[in-house]
């Protein structure tokens, strides 16, 4: 079966108080993700609420002010280390990046890696350079988990930037991750890649790309062997929702120092369309396939995170939480063009 972006228009009606409540049909469409058959629920008309302002000042001296444990010296204090057997040294760097373990037991292999030692960096501030530094620290750990406990096979990497984003320090920081088995999005990801490639004879993250490129409506550009572009059925309400996909890569562990700096590069540009929107705070996630399966190429997906100017509001609600039914207020083809001007 080849690919399909599956939507149905739909309607719901009202009388509009803003139209001496005559009556009104408000479209929007159900969209189906062309791998998964996840649905997502895009509104046609576009609608960017207000979010609320950062008190980044403030922000930054109050968790200054509360200790943070990624600062030096403190990090050499208090920051766990690895067992001997597992990683002598116990703690893993380069340049100004640390990886060492997570205080949570969320996964068999856990770890944080600390970007820099500065404090904070704003999303246009990132230099190339540390964000490669951590990306390549992440691989170099998840290479030595490999070495270590081969059943730890499947491989991601998270980034939580910001409080709005669940983050719990303002220091910019990864989170690489180890497991015997996937996690539910990553099971999924990598189940439905496997099914349409014994179906189809093809991969689908290579269809995917020829596809978009073809239809010009989301793809965004390419920088090295990295495909950029948005998502058919975006997660968030912003409606961005941008990926990363690393062409003929199966594994984190396939990518070279090249990819890697090619990776850095359009983050930088998509943290700096996101700053321009007035957003600032950002999920991440790396997933990783298995090494050798050529059915799934390693992708990320980047979305903003916002809380609401009037009450503080998540941006996340019972309706993705519990009900699983993503939204997005703004069509994604309607903003692939801006960030398209910035690569």
């Amino acid at each position: 079966m080849a690919i399909e972006f599956e939507k149905e228009l739909l309607y719901f009606r009202i009388l509009d108080s803003t139209k001496n409540f005559q009556e009104n049909l408000l479209p929007f469409e159900r969209r189906v993700d062309p791998l998964t058959r996840q649905t997502s629920i895009v509104c046609i008309a576009p609608f960017r609420p207000h979010v609320s302002k950062l008190d980044l000042p403030g922000l930054i001296e109050r968790s200054l002010a509360a200790g943070c444990p990624f600062c030096p010296p403190t990090i050499d204090k208090l920051a766990m280390k690895f067992p001997p057997d597992f990683i002598p040294e116990g703690r893993i760097h380069l340049g100004e990046s640390c990886v060492f373990p997570q205080a949570l037991p969320l996964a068999p292999y856990g770890a944080v890696t600390v970007l820099s030692s500065q404090h904070f960096i704003g999303l246009p501030d990132f230099a190339e350079g540390v964000l490669t530094n951590g990306f390549s620290v992440c691989q170099i750990y998840l290479r030595r988990v490999s070495q270590y406990d081969p059943r730890a096979k499947y491989h991601s990497i998270l980034w939580n930037y910001m409080p709005p984003s669940g983050g719990s320090q303002i220091h910019p920081h990864l989170q690489p991750i180890a497991d015997y088995a996937p996690g539910n999005s990553l099971r999924e990801l990598l189940e439905a890649s496997r099914r349409y490639y014994q179906s189809n004879g093809t991969n689908f993250w290579s269809d995917l790309i020829a596809k978009e490129i073809e239809l010009g409506e989301r793809y965004i550009g390419t920088i090295g062997d990295i495909h950029w572009l948005f998502s058919f059925a975006p997660k968030v309400p912003r409606g961005i929702d941008v990926m990363a996909i690393f062409q003929g890569k199966s594994s984190l562990l396939d990518l070279s120092e090249q990819d890697l700096q090619h990776f850095s590069q359009g983050l930088k540009r998509v943290f700096r369309y996101i700053s321009d929107q007035d957003l600032y705070s950002f999920n991440l996630c790396l997933y990783s396939g298995i090494r050798g399966e050529d059915y799934f190429w390693t992708h990320a997906r980047i979305v903003p995170r916002t809380t609401g100017a009037m009450v503080d509001n998540s941006d996340v609600s019972a309706f993705q939480v519990l009900l699983e039914r993503p939204f997005s207020l703004t069509p994604p083809e309607d903003i692939c063009q801006e960030l398209k001007e910035y690569f």
